[in-house]
């Protein structure tokens, strides 16, 4: 392996490593869909689906001072 390669694969790794640390922004998880307020079996979990997140950002983007 060459340090070519060496230099890549530990790029690799920090950028993987960076986003596993990465903490979401935005609101917290509550239990339930932030958009459509369902309950949420996983509870880091902040939308039950893309449709609720696009919808809850669309909103958030429009009137922010409407989302709580």
């Amino acid at each position: 392996m060459d340090d070519v390669e060496l230099t890549s694969l530990r790029e690799e790794h920090l950028l993987s490593s960076l986003v596993r640390a990465r903490k979401p922004t935005g609101p917290k998880p509550t239990g339930k869909c932030l958009w459509c307020e369902e309950p949420m079996p996983d509870t880091e979990q902040r939308w039950c689906d893309a449709g609720c997140r696009d919808d809850y950002a669309a909103a958030e983007k429009n009137a922010p001072h409407l989302i709580p």
